[in-house]
């Protein structure tokens, strides 16, 4: 089996640095990645600089891009192997060319993925419900030691409404969680699609 190793070096960026940098105008391979390191898209260019600004135009996933790195490679050859190994190692989610994967892989990551938003959105409910049930105990609360009733019903004290932000922040991160494996799904939908 050929053993191909990966450039060690490379230059890194955020996509709106990119623009701006004539470093960036160089022959080589490009791999895109979103804020949790996950490999977006990986391509090979010969003016890496003019290609970004294509892609910034057109494809799906410049959006999701939190930062690219360039690898420089001259040789058209040598970019040609190292854009295949790149891809078959990154795994890259939006890639459609030069993707070998079997359908059967690729819907037991689908299935996963829908496996885990039915536990998140229903983590998501369960956490509105506890929020609702702290309402209603500020309401007994209250009736109970003979304060007046708080017309909106908001936590009685501050353990409460410490209970009630930790609760609301929890809800936030599991939204964020579910946004992410959307975008991967739609990723899946694309290479599922070939």
């Amino acid at each position: 089996m050929i053993q191909i190793t990966i450039p060690e070096n490379y230059k890194t960026a955020r996509p709106r640095d990119i623009k701006n940098k004539n470093e960036f105008d160089r022959a080589g391979v490009y791999v895109f990645f979103d804020e949790d390191n996950t490999p977006l898209y990986v391509g090979k260019s010969v003016s890496f600089k003019r290609r970004f600004v294509d892609h910034s135009r057109n494809s799906e996933f410049y959006y999701l891009a939190s930062y690219v790195r360039l690898y420089e490679i001259d040789n058209d050859y040598e970019r040609d192997i190292y854009e295949t190994e790149m891809i078959r190692q990154f795994d890259p989610l939006y890639n459609k060319a030069k993707m070998y994967h079997r359908r059967k892989e690729v819907e037991e990551v689908l299935s996963e993925i829908e496996i885990r938003a039915e536990d998140l959105i229903a983590e998501i409910r369960e956490l509105h419900e506890d929020i609702g049930e702290k309402y209603e105990r500020a309401e007994e609360t209250d009736y109970i030691t003979g304060h007046k009733v708080i017309a909106d019903c908001a936590p009685s004290n501050e353990i409460q409404l410490g209970e009630v932000l930790y609760l609301n922040r929890r809800i936030n991160e599991l939204k964020d969680e579910l946004k992410k494996l959307y975008a991967k799904k739609r990723g899946l939908m694309i290479r599922r699609g070939l």
